[in-house]
């Protein structure tokens, strides 16, 4: 499943629920918990941990975005600034159980103030600056695992679409090496310490085509169903790696990498598909085209079989992330052409809806307990993090004043 960006839930039908062996309420008691901000008008939920802590960022009363951390209080929930590294912006981008957060954030060091911005690791209530590696000048963190193993990537200046995959572990900065090319970066880490990436395989092609895993020290081509192109989005704590890759054919399939063996998992009857997460069970969610032209839906594959997951009433859905009990979450349009976040289960697709007065909503990770968060908006462009989670957790079910 994906460490970073987090992982999804929610709880299904009492029968379901009894044959997984699970207790919980039904799809339909999940409700809708606005989170505030840090004084301005916007913010959103990036990332959630199994303690309930949410990282994200939120416009502060002057302008700028900050990187938060949202905890549940006793009465209610409380927003923390997590500040910058010196410049006007930050943005926290994913949690560990240990309550460690990553993200991105501006320096304000050069000339030009915010154009250097530098990964960060937030713990103790201290940003730590994790710095750049091999003369860059930029970073960015992506995941963080529970053992406090980042990765990311580095680039030479704010502008540069090079770049170069880097671990960080106790102090120490790795850089994780190319498949040949000009240009490397991470995408998700899992408990092992297992590293999944995208990187150029030649000198003559600065853009990415590759997928790679690096594994105590060694970077290795996972391969392609044929074409020249793959790429990885999420591993699990098996190995599993999943993506997409071009075909003989020059299609771009979703693609399942486990030990040496590359496996086609279809499509829904059109040309494109694309894997975006895998849990520890090995179910696989992500997008497909589907045989009718202009429609992509959201799909569950396992053991060989892949199911559509149809949509709230519009023409697409697109998943998000899939959790270790099969809940799979994503946005949908509605009949009316909005956007709203979904989770499915067990064949059915919950319509997630917004907060009151909001037209579109996207849910961004979920964690085991089945809690969701993402975002809602209006249709002024104002958003809002949320907290997606079933009836008997919720505290609110409408915008809440900025916690003090």
């Amino acid at each position: 499943m994906k460490i970073h960006f987090a992982v999804c839930r929610l709880l299904a039908p009492a029968l379901a629920a009894s044959t997984l062996g699970l207790s919980g309420p039904l799809l339909d008691d999940y409700k809708i918990v606005g989170l505030g901000t840090l004084g301005g008008v916007r913010s959103s939920a990036n990332a959630i941990n199994d303690q309930g802590q949410v990282v994200g960022h939120s416009e502060t009363s002057t302008g700028e975005s900050h990187a938060f951390l949202w905890v549940q209080g006793k009465k209610h929930g409380i927003m923390k600034d997590l500040g910058t590294l010196g410049g006007a912006d930050s943005d926290a981008v994913d949690i560990n159980s240990h309550g460690q957060v990553v993200g991105i954030s501006d320096t304000g060091r050069g000339a030009e103030r915010d154009l250097f911005p530098h990964a960060f690791l937030w713990k103790k209530g201290v940003m730590n600056d994790l710095g750049t590696a091999g003369g860059k000048s930029v970073s960015s963190a992506h995941a963080i695992n529970d053992y406090g193993q980042v990765v990311g990537a580095g680039r030479d200046n704010y502008f540069s679409e090079l770049s170069q995959a880097i671990l960080w572990d106790k102090g120490v900065m790795t850089d994780l090496g190319n498949l040949g090319g000009a240009s490397a970066y991470t995408v998700s880490i899992n408990a092992q310490g297992q590293i999944v990436g995208n990187g150029s395989d030649t000198w003559l092609e600065p853009n990415v085509n590759r997928a790679f895993i690096w594994n105590k020290g060694l970077i290795s081509d996972l391969g392609t169903l044929g074409g020249d192109r793959a790429s990885t989005s999420a591993i699990n704590n098996r190995s599993q790696i999943v993506g997409a890759s071009e075909t003989a054919s020059y299609q771009i399939h979703a693609t399942l990498w486990h030990t040496g063996t590359i496996t086609d998992l279809g499509t829904l009857g059109g040309g494109y598909s694309y894997a975006v997460d895998i849990n520890d069970k090995g179910q696989v969610t992500g997008t497909s085209d589907t045989a009718v032209l202009g429609k992509q839906h959201a799909f569950l594959w396992h053991k060989g079989r892949i199911t559509d997951l149809k949509t709230l009433g519009g023409c697409c859905s697109f998943a998000v992330a899939i959790n270790d009990h099969g809940q799979i979450i994503g946005l949908s349009t509605i009949a009316t052409g909005e956007y709203h976040a979904f989770l499915w289960e067990h064949g059915k697709m919950l319509d997630l809806g917004t907060l009151t007065g909001d037209s579109s909503s996207i849910p961004n990770a979920i964690n085991t307990l089945g809690q969701i968060v993402g975002s809602s908006a209006a249709v002024t462009g104002e958003s809002h993090a949320v907290l997606w989670e079933a009836s008997y957790r919720t505290h609110s079910q409408t915008k809440p004043s900025n916690p003090d």
